[in-house]
């Protein structure tokens, strides 16, 4: 583990691929929720008054099955009580609040004792709402016009019922069409300590397939995606009925077919993958493969026929999106799913330039190039197993990677266009990050990606797992108790991480030495944990410990075990630091940065924690100079090695200025 003023959470290594699994996540009645659906429907005011509320549920359900009604205002209308109005407004903005990974479709039906001045309030905050994404007005009494909402990006006003749920119909089925989530990965990034959440959700997705097909699957297999299917769409009828469809019929060969048919399976299984829901992913399993092989037998058939093909995709955009894809000319993009394309433009043409009920958006066509020849890719023309036939769609399956290769604004079709090209190189960053990250073997790699993308449960979960599975005796349980420890810190239960490191350190020495630093990897987290809780005593020693044990192992690979002295300097200069002992927190971190300075180079990224942490006890003993001129040496480095998103630019950032502020 690396101690520093940040000290992060770290350590463990392996070189094995990832293992078969046989996860225990939670049951399928355990995972039941009403938003395993991407779009909710919020409807805000009284039901039409020529329906039951159970008549409207059933007519709005038609559309889509996760709705919630926030009517209250139909009881202030009766009681005369404007106050409930108040609470269904306040009611539905803290829902809004809670739900962070849906789209909600919101409908106001306007009434008294609604008064404009009221809705265009309630309005002015959901309008801001990342997370939802139209709003629909309903003026049966026609006292409302187009003018009291005009400075709403996202807000319509219907008079009818009839055509507010034709809009509700079209609204829905556009959003799901939209809901794509693309992941960005800077190749500056090199090793997955360095990752951003979204590099790591980037190569989470390219280990993805091969981590489920590795999974067992058996009879039950089906039954707990079905069962959780079941329960969440318990009074469908519509749904029910697919799902025994499904039950009945299904066979391998079907998976193109059901998942275009954009049934039960399409909607619950696109949510898991977008939200990146591991416990339904895992639910989903089978499927997933199934999905996945039959694309790439189609890959295979289609290598016999062409050597490249062009495909289009359209769809609408706001402004932040596109200046994100904008800023990543020349940067890789992936998907958190399957990836639609046709061939023909002009039915993506189309599907970008829908009539929406926001005027936020912007058509946006993509221009992709993918040649069979790429070994990584996988796509596959599936005119002839879609449901649509007509559409010549091609789906490219998970993980695949596209470059960005140009951006432009088509003044003639009034559109931008993005050109990509398919690309094998996110594989290749898998290899690159597996093999230059000296704590992170290809068997850890799912999990410790998880770890990065802010999983910490999840990742937990995924490891015990792999714990309960393997012999007492097996080599590798050392570093699979290790690596919960990590999770547990992360998430500040420093009681549990220490029993996991205290176990991984017990069984690490009780094996054979060998020639990796195992065990001073295990007594330096747990010095870690014991500095953050506070006990300066117990953390020192375990740093201490370290040191003796490294300087003590013999080794022909001189510069790795330097380095790893190196690590014991830097951490007891962190715990120097936390007690106030600055010279002495100077001193080491003064050795570390010699060190790796002299074997990495100027530029190397580690040595950026080096120059902030000698910035940071330069701070705190008042010599501003000294602290800027290590903090500026630090920043540029990182400037050069990561993203500019990165954290740990952030936090370089935020200790440069409160330099400036306490200095003047």
């Amino acid at each position: 583990m690396n101690a520093t003023p940040q000290a992060p959470v770290d350590g463990g290594t392996s070189e094995n691929i990832v293992p078969p699994l046989n996860i225990r996540f939670p049951t399928a009645s355990e995972t039941i929720s009403e938003t395993r659906e991407d779009v909710i429907i919020l409807w805000v005011g009284a039901v039409p008054h020529n329906a039951s509320q159970d008549q409207f549920d059933k007519k709005i359900q038609q559309v889509n099955h996760a709705i919630r009604l926030y009517d209250d205002l139909k009881l202030a209308t009766d009681a005369g009580d404007p106050s409930n109005m108040i609470n269904c407004f306040t009611n539905s903005l803290e829902y809004i609040e809670l739900m962070k990974q849906e789209k909600f479709l919101i409908i106001v039906s306007y009434s008294t004792p609604m008064t404009s001045d009221c809705v265009r309030e309630y309005l002015a905050e959901v309008n801001q709402k990342r997370q939802v994404d139209s709003i629909l007005i309903l003026d049966i009494s026609n006292k409302l016009d187009d003018s009291c909402f005009a400075s709403f990006t996202k807000v319509s006003l219907f008079h009818d019922f009839d055509k507010l749920f034709a809009e509700i119909t079209k609204q829905v089925e556009l959003i799901l069409l939209q809901l794509v989530a693309f992941n960005l990965f800077e190749q500056k990034q090199r090793t997955t300590k360095d990752l951003t959440k979204e590099s790591a959700s980037f190569l989470w997705f390219q280990v993805l397939v091969d981590a489920l097909k590795k999974m067992p699957k058996n009879k039950n297999s089906f039954k707990s995606m079905l069962t959780m299917c079941k329960n969440y769409y318990n009074t469908r009828k519509k749904h029910l009925d697919e799902i025994a469809e499904f039950e009945r019929d299904y066979k391998v060969s079907d998976a193109v077919k059901w998942y275009t048919k954009e049934s039960f399976l399409y909607r619950l299984l696109n949510k898991a993958l977008r939200t990146e829901d591991v416990t339904s992913l895992y639910l989903f399993r089978t499927f997933i493969v199934d999905l996945s092989s039959q694309l790439e037998m189609e890959f295979e058939k289609m290598k016999l026929k062409e050597d490249e093909l062009i495909v289009y995709r359209g769809q609408q955009m706001s402004e932040s999106e596109l200046n994100k894809l904008q800023h990543n000319e020349k940067n890789l993009i992936s998907t958190n799913g399957f990836f639609s394309t046709t061939r023909r433009k002009d039915i993506a043409m189309g599907f970008a330039k829908t009539s929406s009920a926001r005027t936020d958006l912007t058509p946006v066509l993509f221009e992709i190039r993918a040649s069979t020849k790429l070994g990584k890719v996988v796509f596959a023309d599936i005119t002839s197993l879609s449901e649509f036939a007509r559409e010549k769609e091609v789906l490219f399956s998970l993980g695949a990677v596209f470059q960005i290769v140009k951006f432009e604004y088509d003044n003639t079709d009034n559109m931008c266009k993005v050109h990509m090209a398919a690309t094998d190189e996110g594989s290749k960053d898998v290899a690159k990050l597996v093999n230059r990250t000296s704590d992170s073997g290809k068997r850890m790699l799912f999990g410790e990606l998880l770890l990065d993308m802010g999983k910490y449960t999840e990742s937990q979960k995924y490891f015990e797992t792999m714990r309960e599975q393997m012999n007492s005796d097996d080599t590798e349980v050392a570093d699979i108790y290790h690596n919960p420890g990590r999770a547990y810190g992360y998430k500040g239960d420093f009681k549990k991480a220490l029993e996991n490191f205290n176990r991984a350190y017990d069984l690490r020495s009780r094996t054979p030495v060998t020639s990796d630093y195992s065990l001073p990897d295990a007594l330096n987290s747990l010095g870690v944990i014991y500095g953050e809780q506070g006990e300066y005593g117990k953390a020192k020693k375990r740093f201490n410990d370290a040191l003796t044990m490294v300087e003590q192992h013999q080794t022909s690979d001189t510069k790795s075990k330097v380095l790893h002295i190196a690590q014991s300097h830097s951490n007891l200069g962190w715990i120097h630091f936390l007690k106030g002992e600055y010279q002495q927190a100077l001193g080491f971190h003064q050795q570390s940065l010699n060190s790796r300075k002299q074997l990495l180079g100027d530029d190397f990224l580690l040595l950026a924690d080096n120059y902030s942490s000698i910035g940071a006890v330069q701070h705190a003993l008042g010599q501003f100079d000294k602290a800027m001129e290590n903090y500026n040496i630090g920043f540029k480095i990182r400037q050069l090695n990561l993203p500019s998103d990165h954290p740990s630019i952030a936090s370089i950032y935020q200790a440069i200025g409160a330099v400036h502020h306490e200095s003047g």
